[in-house]
């Protein structure tokens, strides 16, 4: 079916969401976020009206505008019908306290709404697709594929467009491969390359392939080159991009799921910049809300912009070095997900062999990676020049140290590595070759060669000897990686100092000789690092026995060089801080000074880990004397923690902050303990009325509550909030602390109104939820909010099962309860699409079917009209003998109705697959199922429909139109056609305006009908029979005089053409 589309059809939807946005006026935060993506598409939409008129649009562009629009009509208008449901929380000035209590009930649930979260992902869906074809007809293009970031909108300004991609990640994978590849020496991994395996992976016979190998094998050295090989296959190839990922064991803290991502979708941008506007719509959406993108938006985003490549690599090296098995497992599902939508996507990936890992690969190609011998080979071959004279000028000797050393590492490439150290300072034949004979072997060989290297370190001068521990143990014990400066800066501080001595700076090389071969730089990104994760782990374990006070060290320099009157003595006035982003001054000062962002980040993590009475003393002082820079490193503390960019209440910021606050804040136990014993106070509240005793709950600092509950004053300040805090964050442990306490209320509400229960409950802390439930004082349906907020409808919003069924085992708990939209348990697991849910609830003894919802709707109706996936839900409602189809709500409308408004079309099928349906039921505006599928243009439903045999084609509307009068209007013909064929139709009914099927085809203005629908449509009408050409309206007008009004012309021809015409106007 053609469809035009112009200003007209982008100006009406504008209208739409300029309506909806008006009712979010002093909407709670959960709502913020969708009333935001509703500004923003009718501010795409303004941008596309003005840009329409001066573009020329191809067929493809004008079909894809359309359906984008009417998806977003749709979208809008269910979100409008949503908020029907939340009217009654709207502030009225003229209802005493209610705009109060109404924000207390929305904030009742901690989370978005699930359908309205729903339809804000449709709304920023549909704004990519926007801001994608706006840049389509910047450019003038559809999918153009120039080359480099000249492919960009001319008018783009390139700083933005490389402002965005620094947002959006600031890890520069392709810079670690270019690091990595430098290392490579030419022909090394061609065995790879011509393996049959590599090959049907690279001509797309297998889509997957997975590198296992053993510790040192090589394994990132041959993901390199395969990264290089597909840049060097495909290089000009328009369509093809290629990203990947270097994952590692000390980047964990980096290594989320959101930002792996993000940087995938980074490097597809970068190689395909024409799929530019999609992140820039998806930048513009969190730039104002100062918020990062969730984890579905990046994958929807990622998709979206995948859909225009011919084809896609996705290299992954190390992907046992991502240590969250959580996040790993959502890693492979986003990327087997994209293989399995795009179709054209290419997986290959490296790993040690973990056996959660290797099942995950089951069945897929696989290709074990080892050390190739000649690899190996090679590799000596080059780095011989490095050796000490005696070798560079033996030719023989250098031949039997290739030949010795490959005999030794057993495809390691590692080992060769340490082995060819070794060598370094050996200066006569003679000692090369005792060497060489002493080179270990075996399964203990690796270690051998660590401890080797550790002698070779001790046997250094004491100045080399002393840089190689320090930065070793820098380089081990730091939370994450260095760059070159930080660490330099963070080895020049001296204890007791008041600032730094530029003069007391290592030199880069200094530090690289002085640890014979364990670390490495990596060129383009200035990290310092070990050379392999086994020499981390072999470290972690030498250090606690070759520097035991390595940690008391890095402390002392984070503390030592926090207290730099550099720092303390320009006194800066802190205003009420909300959140980080607020601190652009302070992000400022960080990016210059080198060391100054790690010190903040981690002198408290570091100080847990080795209480001398020199680290207390240190941390006493910095924590009395209230630095700014304690402050700011508190901020980022709490930023960590939570996901929505949020980090104190608006109200205060961080205002009555005290050294107890801060001590619990990062759990400090053994400086509580120092300030209790000093006296001080412990119940002392922040500006937020928070104790010390809530913040260690909330991140999860057991010892610290340990010791502030010795107080047994505590809870006359804090009453049950800590328990609050430590059940949403799931702090099981202190959970179980804080119930043991003595007069503990593990029923008494938050200032939210939340239970303990129900926090947890929410926030799907199964354990916790468990813990509670076992009390004997617990009150399952309790409601603080008077509201109908109990925990078994907590369940039911959540989808909780196991929490759920520990519930229904309690002879206590209410089945029935009602919300204060009258919803009870059942019907919330309908409206949250939660079937598992709701099959659980439906087959318990005591669970009432037959209520009804607001406006007076049976469960069928609520699930006929959810924008979630509800088929299973009805399947399981229509499998009951006692279901009623046919039951009307306050509306007058049926589940049958909801279905067909709300566009579920599965359901509509099952629903008119009923014998007993009744497909003529109207509404209260006269309104049949058919007619509304009419009105959202669902053609599918209307054939539907249509088959039915007992379907009265000649229902009235409230205004008496009938089905055909509308499609009529709508110049529909193809459905015209098929009403036409209906037996009994009358034809010529008039609305209660007077007004025929033909007299609304006739009255259509525009002849100028490049698809011939109008002509067709009265063609068709005219070859009824009983067709009467001459009723007239209440105006007295006949479908002639109509086509005449609009000087449609060629109308009138066809109607002049009919004998039995009335030629008088």
């Amino acid at each position: 079916m053609s469809f035009g589309v112009g200003v007209g059809d982008i100006i009406a939807v504008i209208n739409v969401a300029n309506k909806v946005r008006k009712r979010f006026v002093d909407s709670p935060d959960q709502f913020k976020a969708v009333a935001h993506e509703v500004k923003s598409l009718s501010n795409v939409l303004r941008d596309l009206e003005d840009l329409i008129p001066e573009r020329s649009i191809t067929d493809q562009q004008k079909t894809d505008l359309n359906e984008t629009l009417q998806a977003c009509r749709t979208t809008l208008t269910a979100l409008d019908q949503i908020l029907d449901k939340y009217d009654d929380l709207a502030p009225t000035p003229d209802r005493t306290g209610l705009a109060q209590k109404s924000r207390r009930l929305w904030k009742r649930l901690t989370f978005e709404p699930q359908d309205v979260s729903n339809l804000r992902s449709r709304l920023t869906s549909n704004i990519s697709l926007f801001n994608a074809l706006i840049g389509s007809l910047s450019l003038g293009v559809s999918h153009a594929t120039k080359a480099g970031v000249d492919r960009l909108n001319l008018h783009q300004d390139k700083e933005e467009y490389f402002k965005v991609l620094d947002w959006l990640s600031s890890t520069d994978f392709p810079a670690q491969q270019n690091d990595i590849y430098k290392e490579c020496q030419e022909g090394t991994g061609q065995w790879l390359l011509e393996s049959s395996e590599y090959k049907n992976w690279i001509d797309g016979s297998e889509s997957t392939l997975f590198g296992p190998g053993i510790p040192g094998a090589g394994k990132t050295f041959l993901a390199s080159i395969v990264i290089h090989d597909l840049h060097e296959r495909f290089d000009g190839q328009s369509g093809v991009v290629i990203g990947c990922l270097y994952l590692n064991y000390k980047r964990h803290a980096e290594q989320t799921i959101e930002n792996l991502l993000a940087g995938l979708l980074k490097q597809l941008v970068q190689e395909r910049p024409e799929s530019y506007p999609i992140l820039k719509c998806l930048y513009s959406s969190h730039r104002e809300r100062k918020t990062r993108p969730s984890v579905d938006e990046l994958s929807k985003t990622l998709h979206t912009a995948a859909q225009g490549c011919t084809k896609a690599f996705i290299v992954i090296d190390a992907l046992d070095e991502c240590t969250d098995s959580r996040t790993r497992m959502k890693l492979l599902k986003e990327v087997t997900t994209l293989q399995t939508q795009q179709g054209n996507v290419q997986f290959l990936t490296t790993s040690r062999f973990i056996p959660e890992i290797v099942a995950e690969f089951d069945g897929k190609p696989t290709i074990e990676i080892r050390a190739d011998d000649g690899d190996i080979r090679r590799y000596l071959e080059h780095h011989s020049e490095d050796l000490p004279l005696c070798v560079q000028r033996n030719k023989l000797l250098q031949a039997t140290i290739v030949t010795e050393v490959s005999r030794a590492v057993d495809g390691m490439f590692l080992l060769a590595q340490l082995h060819l150290g070794s060598l370094y300072d050996k200066t006569t034949v003679k000692a090369v070759k005792l060497a060489l004979q002493q080179l270990p072997k075996g399964s203990q060989s690796l270690h051998m060669a660590y401890d080797k290297t550790i002698e070779r370190i001790d046997n250094q001068q004491p100045g080399f000897q002393q840089l190689a521990k320090r930065t070793l143990s820098w380089i081990v014990y730091a939370t994450r990686q260095l760059s070159v400066s930080e660490l330099r800066h963070a080895l020049a501080v001296e204890n007791e100092a008041i600032e730094l001595d530029e003069e007391n700076l290592e030199e880069t090389d200094e530090i690289i000789n002085a640890c014979a071969g364990l670390v490495t730089i990596e060129e383009d990104t200035n990290i310092i690092r070990l050379v392999h994760y086994t020499t981390q782990e072999y470290l972690e374990r030498k250090l606690l026995t070759w520097e035991p006070l390595a940690e008391e060290m890095i402390t002392r320099s984070c503390l030592t060089y926090l207290s730099f009157e550099h720092f303390t003595l320009k006194k800066l006035s802190f205003p009420k801080i909300y959140s980080l982003t607020d601190l652009s001054e302070y992000e400022a000062t960080f990016n210059k000074v080198h060391f100054l962002e790690y010190a903040v980040d981690t002198w408290h993590s570091h100080a847990k880990h080795c209480w001398t009475n020199v680290v207390e003393q240190l941390v006493l002082c910095f924590l009395e004397g209230f630095p700014r820079l304690l402050y700011y490193g508190a901020l980022r503390y709490i930023q960590a923690s939570y996901e929505d960019g949020r980090v104190l209440s608006k109200r205060t910021g961080m205002a009555g902050f005290k050294t107890m606050h801060f001590a619990a804040l990062f759990g400090l136990d053994r400086i509580v303990t120092a300030l209790m014993q000093a006296g001080y106070n412990t119940r002392v509240v922040d500006g937020d009325n928070r104790t010390p005793l809530t913040y260690a709950a909330e991140f999860g600092h057991q010892a610290v509550v340990k010791l502030l509950l010795r107080d047994e004053k505590i809870w006359d300040i804090d009453e049950s909030t800590p328990l609050h805090f430590a059940a949403k964050k799931g702090h099981k442990n202190i959970v179980k602390l804080l119930l043991n306490c003595e007069g503990i209320d593990v029923n008494a509400p938050n200032l939210d109104l939340d239970t303990p229960l129900n926090v947890a409950i929410e926030m799907r802390h199964e354990g916790v939820a468990k813990l509670l439930l076992e009390r004997n004082e617990i009150d399952v349906n309790y409601d603080p909010s008077g509201n109908g907020g109990t925990a078994l409808m907590s369940c039911a919003i959540v989808g909780n099962i196991s929490i759920l069924q520990q519930l229904l085992e309690r002879k206590d708990v209410k089945l029935n309860s009602r919300n204060y939209q009258g919803s009870t348990a059942l019907m919330l697991a309908v409206e949250f699409g939660n079937t598992e849910v709701f099959k659980q609830l439906l087959g318990t003894p005591g669970v009432e079917v037959h209520l009804k919802y607001c406006h007076n709707r049976t469960l069928l109706m609520l699930a006929a009209g959810s924008y979630l996936d509800s088929e299973d839900i009805v399947e399981l409602l229509l499998d009951r003998e006692d279901v009623a189809v046919n039951c009307q709500d306050n509306f007058g409308r049926t589940a049958l109705m909801l279905a067909t408004m709300y566009e579920n079309n599965i359901i509509l099928k099952r629903l008119l697959a009923r014998e007993e349906i009744d497909v003529n039921s109207r509404d209260h505006e006269g309104q049949t199922a058919l007619m509304m599928a009419a009105s959202r243009e669902n053609y599918e439903a209307v054939n539907w429909f249509l088959e039915r045999e007992d379907l009265d084609v000649n229902c009235r509307d409230h205004e008496g139109q009938t089905t055909l009068m509308i499609y009529a209007q709508k110049r529909e013909c193809g459905v015209v056609e098929k009403i036409l064929e209906k037996k009994e139709l009358d034809v010529n009914r008039q609305d209660f305006k007077g007004r025929t099927a033909l007299m609304f085809a006739a009255s259509d203005c525009y002849e100028d009908d490049d698809d011939g629908n109008s002509a067709r449509l009265i063609g068709k009408l005219l070859e009824r029979s009983d067709i009467d050409v001459n009723c007239r309206d209440e105006n007295g007008q006949t479908a002639l005089a109509l086509a005449a009004s609009c000087e449609n012309y060629s109308f009138m021809k066809m109607l002049l053409s009919r004998d039995d015409i009335d030629r008088r106007l």
